[in-house]
């Protein structure tokens, strides 16, 4: 948003990429994105079928009060998530399709990708909708989802002796800042969540409202303390404070601050999430927790030794 100015002038670019459609030409679209689904009603009705770049549009969505049947019945075949739940390290949700205008909806049953969040969930169902349009059974979609796993820092579990890191330091954007904290509420359950978060990059002038975003955001999914480093850190103050003026942040200015800080207050059980723009390496924050646990351990086995 910082080149192209707003929300519009991204769609746009991101549009372009129907001009590399061949053969039967077929357009998946997020359902429950409302700027880009008007964008595509508009173009439908303004040309011909032969005029267009794409021949079929299919629509994934999540059922939702935003994201109604009758808004999206422009498609010409639909997946559609009916209910979604976090069980245990995973998320299971409930899938019907449809294959035409004028098909009636069929139930899927249910899938499960072995790791949390809504975010996830829409992921997978393009995957599902894909594979509904080639005729691939559902069962053989059930089974590839299972085998799904996070690389690198996207969204990566950690699990450790004493603490539950999210590792999803590979980048950030507003809206994936969001779903983060989501995930992490449903993973924590009782247990301390701490949110170690640097900056979004390219926002220009929309970064001061969008780092306050993230700090509401922060603040309604419970977390229970915030370290946060970046030229925009009191942005996110701000807006944790607006909801819950109780809870702490505490604020650095550069990653490796950050880094000393938290290692000195972690305790037993804690749920961590890491999560900034590429940047900021924020992935050195997991591994540092790492580091210091696993010398820990070692100083720990040492004095045990007679």
């Amino acid at each position: 948003i910082e080149r192209l100015g707003g929300k519009y002038e991204i769609l746009l670019a991101k549009t372009e990429i129907c001009e590399g459609l061949t053969g039967d030409k077929v357009l998946l679209i997020n359902g429950n994105d409302r700027l880009l689904t008007d964008y595509i009603i508009g173009v439908q009705n303004q040309l011909d079928l032969s005029d267009r770049k794409w021949k079929t549009v299919g629509v994934t969505s999540l059922i939702s009060s935003e994201s109604k049947e009758d808004n999206l019945s422009f498609a010409d075949l639909s997946a559609e998530v009916t209910s979604w739940r976090c069980v245990g390290s995973g998320t299971a949700f409930s899938v019907r399709y449809r294959a035409g205008k004028e098909s009636k909806f069929s139930d899927l049953g249910e899938f499960f990708v072995p790791c949390v969040g809504e975010h996830h969930v829409k992921n997978a169902l393009f995957s599902i909708c894909c594979a509904m349009h080639f005729g691939i059974a559902v069962e053989d979609v059930k089974k590839g989802l299972l085998s799904y796993v996070p690389t690198g820092s996207r969204g990566r579990m950690i699990k450790t002796e004493n603490y539950l890191i999210y590792d999803d330091a590979y980048n950030a954007s507003p809206e994936s800042m969001a779903a983060a904290f989501e995930s992490v509420r449903m993973i924590a359950g009782k247990r301390r969540k701490i949110a170690a978060i640097g900056g979004i990059l390219e926002l220009g002038t929309y970064a001061p409202e969008q780092h306050y975003q993230v700090g509401v955001n922060a603040a309604q999914s419970g977390m229970d303390l915030v370290f946060v480093c970046g030229e925009n850190r009191e942005d996110v103050k701000a807006g944790v404070q607006f909801v819950r003026p109780e809870l702490p942040v505490r604020m650095y200015e550069t990653r490796d601050e950050l880094t000393v800080a938290l290692l000195d207050e972690l305790l037993s059980g804690d749920v961590i999430l890491v999560k900034a723009s590429h940047a900021f390496e924020m992935g050195k924050v997991a591994e540092a927790i790492l580091s210091s646990e696993s010398a820990s351990c070692a100083s720990l086995r040492k004095e045990d030794r007679p």
